[in-house]
């Protein structure tokens, strides 16, 4: 089998806009069909194209650039294909040589692991001679975040920062960030590559890579804070990108980094600790408690001084749950016992942990660290809510029809500073939660004040949060974890619970607080941006009668629609049910859905009308019809 030597340089494609962007849109197409690059479908990728051709028609860029690279170390290049704007040339490589496969074919190349994808723009000089509020303008309009003119460092030699673009090979995580919506590019005549990774200070190729306290994320303070501790937790949403900057850390400040997995045991990570010694380590499956016990004799006899322990299958031994009693308690007496030989040997041991739940024995002991490349990560969130904004760009939420004088009541409650918090109020069917749907679309489409966009708008499920509780405190220690991820996020994250009355008495047991109690404090000084919802019978029956609770919300009253706006609501959505139950819906039997479903005793427009419609599809579709017309709606609505 024939040998692969990185970095593969690709055939510069040279050539006029409308052929570039031909070949460009063709290349994306091919690449995310073999690499996944755009995982979150066609959506994404022709915004991709769309953006990369505004910046090539419109004279602000003349040149892109395509490229795999390793994510641990992004100067190693796999492969890279660049695309200039000019007469077509013969097909010379941009370095005037090729390495590895010369192939212009990108589907024959095969990517070591592991690797990431990034797009590089480089800006014409005409673009960077104008002013910065103009060349913001032209930007602004574009599906991704390609530059970020208001954060501009004056000791670069460039006119503006850029941001990430993160299209990873790998499945991403639910919780992702919105890091999918952002990018990556660089500028100046001698264009550089922008680094992806926030450890190192984004500045111009001819500046030294040494990184310095002032160039780091928040990730690395922590290990240089004056009272500094040797234990840490880490949250993450992606293990292997946040091992990659501990590992940037580890260089930055001289240590030695290991990492330990239950299936491999105890391994060096850095190449120039790959001595015999730490390769016998790599192969030897050290237990937890004999890993334990075995970094702490190292500390102890200066065998190994400046580690970095990187443990990341660790944090299933931290729990009551998966061990007995004795064995947590071994577990926690070995931990309490590290931190002094990590002290004196000038190491650390970071647990990898998808949230920062710890035993409180030794919760005191740990440092937190809040996600990986200073990003602060909600996993209780993404365990515990939907993200509605997500679902929006992913086509999962129906349209809404109306209801934009309520969504700017919301808003407006919502940019408040203090009793921030609106509650949707109204019957049964009327359309609460799709009135929220409609707001996060509004926030994906930017058709909101500045202040809103690019904020999530997370549904919290309730029943999720205390489903599996089994100790006294244990919900409000979830409820309280969120709090603290919803704090930290605040100026990103609106909350939003239905059924919010479900909150007073949840998780409360003799000697804890029920849920509303955790949440008085923080909806009454604005740090919780929360929506919720409810009836009329349940405000009054539950809400209204806490004082201090009903205070802290605005009420925002959400009307029973009229027939005829339940009508043209049926006719906004229709060709959703049509796509599901691959029927054909006539304006006749929306409007009979409409007449007949008035008739429906204790419920309310749109939604009994919309049931009605449901029910009638798939009784037509199930018959092997293929129209739903009135008489179809007749039928279904005597039946039932």
């Amino acid at each position: 089998m024939m040998s692969i030597e990185y970095p593969i340089i690709l055939k510069t494609v040279s050539g006029r806009k409308e052929a570039l962007i031909r070949q460009l849109r063709t290349d994306i197409s091919v690449l995310n069909r073999q690499y996944s690059i755009l995982q979150e479908g066609a959506s994404l990728q022709e915004s991709l194209c769309k953006d990369l051709e505004w910046l090539i028609h419109h004279d602000i860029a003349d040149e892109i650039k395509l490229a795999f690279y390793n994510p641990i170390d992004p100067t190693m290049v796999f492969l890279e294909k660049k695309y200039k704007i000019g007469l077509f040339n013969s097909g010379v490589s941009s370095t005037g040589t090729e390495t590895g496969r010369p192939s212009q074919n990108l589907t024959q190349v095969s990517m070591p692991s592991p690797y990431e994808f990034d797009v590089f723009v480089y800006f014409k000089k005409s673009f960077l001679s104008l002013e910065p509020e103009e060349q913001s303008r032209r930007l602004k309009k574009f599906k991704f975040g390609w530059f970020d003119m208001a954060n501009m460092d004056p000791s670069m030699d460039m006119d503006f920062e850029a941001s990430d673009l993160s299209l990873e090979s790998e499945s991403l995580d639910e919780s992702a960030d919105r890091a999918d919506q952002q990018s990556l590019g660089s500028s100046s005549e001698s264009p550089s590559r922008m680094m992806q990774s926030s450890i190192l200070a984004q500045t111009p190729a001819s500046t030294s890579k040494q990184i310095s306290a002032t160039q780091v994320s928040p990730l690395m303070a922590p290990f240089i804070a004056e009272n500094h501790k040797q234990l840490m937790i880490a949250s993450y949403t992606d293990s292997r990108k946040l091992i990659g900057e501990f590992i940037k850390i580890s260089s930055a400040l001289s240590l030695h980094p290991m990492q330990w997995t239950y299936s491999e045991g105890l391994k060096a990570l850095s190449q120039n600790e790959l001595t015999q010694e730490s390769q016998l380590i790599g192969q030897k499956r050290f237990s937890p408690w004999e890993l334990l016990g075995s970094i702490r004799s190292d500390c102890q006899n200066g065998f190994r001084k400046n580690t970095l322990y990187i443990l990341e299958d660790f944090h299933y031994y931290l729990t009551r749950e998966n061990l007995s009693g004795q064995e947590f308690a071994e577990m926690i007496s070995m931990i309490k016992s590290l931190t002094e030989p990590l002290k004196r040997a000038g190491s650390f041991l970071v647990i990898l942990a998808p949230n920062h739940d710890l035993p409180a024995e030794i919760a005191p002991l740990f440092e937190t660290i809040k996600g990986e490349a200073g990003k602060k990560s909600t996993p209780l969130l993404e365990r515990y809510g939907r993200d509605f904004t997500k679902l929006v760009l992913e086509k999962k939420i129906k349209p809404l029809v109306g209801r934009d004088n309520e969504i700017r009541e919301c808003l407006k409650i919502l940019s408040r500073l203090e009793g921030n918090n609106p509650l949707l109020v109204g019957k049964a069917g009327v359309g609460k939660t799709a009135l929220v749907e409609g707001m996060a679309t509004k926030i994906v489409k930017n058709e909101v004040p500045e202040s809103f966009r690019n904020k999530r708008l997370i549904a919290l499920n309730l029943n999720a949060m205390i489903s599996g509780t089994k100790y006294r405190g244990e919900f409000e220690k979830r409820l309280e974890g969120i709090l603290e991820e919803v704090m930290s996020n605040k100026e990103s994250i609106i909350i939003f619970i239905d059924e919010i009355h479900t909150l007073l008495g949840m998780g409360s047991t003799e000697g804890s607080a029920g849920a509303e109690n955790v949440l008085k404090p923080y909806l009454a000084r604005g740090d919780f941006p929360c929506i919720g919802a409810t009836t009329y019978e349940e405000y009054k029956k539950h809400i209204e009668p806490d004082r201090a609770l009903a205070r802290r919300f605005q009420m925002v009253d959400v009307a029973e629609p009229s027939a005829q706006e339940t009508y043209q609501i049926l006719l906004g959505i229709k060709n959703i049910y049509e796509s599901h139950h691959r029927v054909k819906i006539s304006n006749e039997a929306l409007v009979k859905c409409v007449q007949v479903s008035e008739n429906i005793p204790n419920q309310y427009f749109p939604g009994k009308a919309i049931k009605l419609l449901d029910s009638v599809c798939s009784a037509v579709s199930f018959a092997g019809k293929d129209l739903v017309g009135s008489d179809s709606v007749v039928e279904e609505f005597e039946r039932l």
